[in-house]
C-alpha cells in the first residue's frame, strides 16, 4: 500500500509537470508590444568619404543623411568588393627575399664570363669574398603557381645582372649623386643572356617550389628580415603608410614571401645534383634541367619543404566603431603555458566577417554574396542615436 501510494504520487507529480501551461494569459509582468519595427537600408560607398581626411579606402567615417533614433538592430546586408585583391604586396611585406651565390670557375671563359666571375667573388669595397648577398623583389599582384615560378626566376637572374652592371660601372647605389656611368662591357649583351642560370619550377603533383641553378651554388637567406620602409619624401620613417599594416615578421604565419613559398625562417644551402640532371616523372619529357657542365658548372637545387600557399587571406573583417559584437582570438603570443598565462583575445573585435571567393577569371578574390556573411545579431535595450558611422575593413585569414 505504501509503495502504491508513492507510485501514484509520483505519477501525479509527473503528470502535473507535463501539463503545466506555459502560455498563461494572466502574466505577472505583461509584455507590452505596442511598437512597430521599421526596416531602414542605407548604402555607403568608399568614395562617399572625405578623401582629404580619410585618404585610405579601408578606414573612413561618413556623415549619415539623418539621425537614426530608437535603433533595435544593425546588420550588414550586402558588401560588394569587385576589385582584385593582391596576395603579394609591399603592404603585406611579402615581396622581397635575399640569397647568396657561390660561383663556379668557367671552363675556357669569355671576357664577359671571366669578369662576371671576378665580380661575383669580390663585391664592392669594403665587401669582398665569395657569396655576395643579392636581393630580389617580385612585382605586386595575384599569381598563378607557374606565373610565380617564372617571376621568381626572372627576378633572381635580373638581380645578379643589375649587380654586375652596377659593379662594372663603379656606381655606388648608396651615393645620392653618382658620377656618370662608365661604359660597361656587360651592356654589350642582352640581360637575359648575361646570367640565365637560375631556374624555378612549380611541381603541380606535390604542389612544391623548386629552386635550381645550372652553374653556381647558392643559398636562400630566408631567415633574414627584409626592409619595407616607405622612402616617400612625406615621412621616410613610416613603415607601410598606405594601410597602416603591422610588422608581420614576428608572426607565426604570413611573415614574408618565404612562408608563401613553403619555407621556414632558415637558411637553405643548395644541394649538388650528382647526376647533373633533375627529372619529374609527371612531365613528358621527364627531364627538367641539366647542369652547364660544358662551361664548368654544376647543378644545384633546393626543394621547398612545404606546399605552396599563394592564396593568402580569405576573409575581410569589417569593423564599425561602437557597433562591434564579434569576439576573436588574437594570435602570435610567444608563450601560453606559463603560470597565470591566459590566451589572448579581443572582445567585440569586429562587426562582420566577409569571406572572399575566387572570382570568375581566377585572377583574385572578391566578395559579393550576402548569404556568406558571418555576424552576431545585436539588440539594443537603450535607444541609441546614430549620426556618424565609421566602418573599417581589415584583411584576415
Amino acid at each position: 500500500m505504501e509503495q502504491k501510494a508513492t507510485s501514484a504520487y509520483a505519477s501525479k507529480f509527473s503528470t502535473s509537470q507535463l501539463n503545466f501551461n506555459l502560455n498563461n494569459s494572466h502574466q505577472l509582468i505583461p509584455r507590452d508590444q505596442t511598437f512597430v519595427l521599421d526596416r531602414k537600408l542605407i548604402t555607403i560607398h568608399s568614395e562617399d568619404r572625405d578623401i582629404r581626411q580619410w585618404p585610405n579606402a579601408n578606414m573612413f567615417e561618413v556623415q549619415l543623411p539623418t539621425t537614426y533614433t530608437s535603433v533595435s538592430t544593425i546588420q550588414l546586408v550586402e558588401c560588394n568588393i569587385t576589385t582584385t585583391t593582391f596576395t603579394f604586396s609591399r603592404d603585406y611585406q611579402n615581396t622581397k627575399f635575399s640569397f647568396k651565390v657561390f660561383p663556379e670557375q668557367y671552363t675556357n671563359p669569355t671576357a664577359i664570363e671571366e669578369l662576371a666571375y671576378y665580380y661575383m667573388n669580390n663585391g664592392p669595397p669594403p665587401s669582398t669574398g665569395r657569396g655576395n648577398t643579392y636581393y630580389a623583389e617580385i612585382s605586386e599582384g595575384f599569381y598563378r603557381p607557374e606565373q610565380l615560378a617564372n617571376e621568381l626566376e626572372f627576378q633572381m637572374n635580373r638581380s645578379i645582372v643589375n649587380y654586375l652592371i652596377t659593379r662594372d660601372e663603379n656606381v655606388d647605389p648608396t651615393d645620392p649623386n653618382p658620377p656618370p656611368p662608365l661604359s660597361s662591357i656587360f651592356r654589350t649583351v642582352s640581360k637575359d643572356m648575361l646570367y640565365p642560370y637560375f631556374r624555378v619550377k612549380y611541381d603541380p603533383v606535390t604542389q612544391q617550389i623548386w629552386f635550381a641553378n645550372t652553374h653556381d651554388g647558392f643559398e636562400l637567406l630566408f631567415s633574414e628580415q627584409q626592409d619595407y620602409v616607405d622612402n616617400s619624401p612625406i615621412d621616410p620613417l613610416v613603415r607601410n603608410a598606405k594601410c597602416d599594416q603591422p610588422l608581420v615578421w614576428n608572426y607565426g604565419m604570413n611573415w614574408g614571401l618565404p612562408f608563401y613559398l613553403g619555407f621556414a625562417k632558415a637558411k637553405y644551402r643548395a644541394a649538388h645534383a650528382i647526376e647533373n640532371e633533375l627529372h619529374f616523372g609527371a612531365l613528358r619529357p621527364t627531364l627538367w634541367i641539366s647542369g652547364e657542365t660544358a662551361k664548368g658548372g654544376k647543378l644545384f637545387y633546393v626543394k621547398a619543404p612545404n606546399i605552396l600557399d599563394i592564396y593568402g587571406n580569405t576573409a575581410i573583417y569589417m569593423e564599425v566603431e561602437k557597433m562591434n559584437s564579434c569576439d576573436e582570438i588574437a594570435p602570435y603570443r610567444s608563450a601560453t603555458n606559463g603560470l597565470r598565462t591566459d590566451y589572448n583575445g579581443t572582445v567585440n573585435s569586429y562587426f562582420a566577417k566577409i569571406p572572399l571567393t575566387l572570382n570568375a577569371e581566377g585572377t583574385g578574390f572578391s566578395a559579393s554574396n550576402s548569404y556568406m556573411y558571418l555576424y552576431n545579431i545585436s539588440q539594443f535595450n537603450r535607444d541609441p542615436a546614430i549620426k556618424p558611422l565609421r566602418p573599417q575593413h581589415d584583411v584576415g585569414p
